[in-house]
């Protein structure tokens, strides 16, 4: 079951009627590179378009920091951006 909520009004259920690997098959025809972490930053789940992108099959990139594909030179302002989201996650 979903929750939905309209502003004003109230909240409404709804079921969710696709399974779950229908989402996955969504992302992974996905021309876009989209990778979800966990809380510790690592990679949980990634597409084909992100496998290409790092040049590593995607069962490789489970587990890996995503901290360690982002350039060197740009860490810092990784770390930063990070840091702001945990802030304003749930």
């Amino acid at each position: 079951m979903l929750n939905l909520f309209r502003s004003g009004r109230t909240p409404y259920t709804a079921e969710i009627v696709h399974p779950p690997e229908y989402f996955a098959d969504i992302l992974d025809q996905a021309p876009d590179a989209l990778v979800a972490t966990g809380v510790d930053g690592r990679i949980v789940r990634c597409n084909a378009a992100a496998a290409e992108l790092f040049v590593q099959p995607s069962d490789e990139l489970i587990g890996t920091p995503l901290r360690s594909l982002v350039v060197r030179g740009d860490r810092e302002a990784f770390d930063d951006h990070a840091r702001d989201a945990r802030l304003l996650g749930p």
